[in-house]
């Protein structure tokens, strides 16, 4: 029996890395990070336990809708600005101006 190569086993380890509604967290706070936003890790991680338990439902539907190209079709870099602008109560504040 052949042995899997070691760079197989880490894509495969990654891919497997969180759910749908997991990645959404990762996605936003990557948009939000290159519209010039400060995203806590913390904030980050927060959302991603909280998604551990989204029903089959909600994983479909972020697996639709989730995906970086969907959130920037879907979010502008002002949509995001309620979020981390300080005032909302969404955590950090813009790093830059948003675009």
């Amino acid at each position: 029996m052949r042995t899997p190569s070691p760079l197989f086993l880490l894509v495969g380890l990654l891919a497997g890395c969180g759910n749908p509604c997991e990645k959404l967290c990762d996605n936003l706070a990557d948009y939000a990070d290159e519209c010039g936003f400060s995203v806590p890790d913390a904030e980050v991680d927060e959302c991603r336990a909280a998604q551990e338990a989204a029903t089959p439902e909600d994983k479909d539907t972020c697996e639709d809708y989730g995906t970086p190209e969907a959130v920037r079709a879907e979010w502008t870099c002002e949509d995001l600005e309620i979020y981390w602008d300080g005032d909302a109560g969404g955590g950090g504040t813009p790093t830059s101006g948003s675009t």
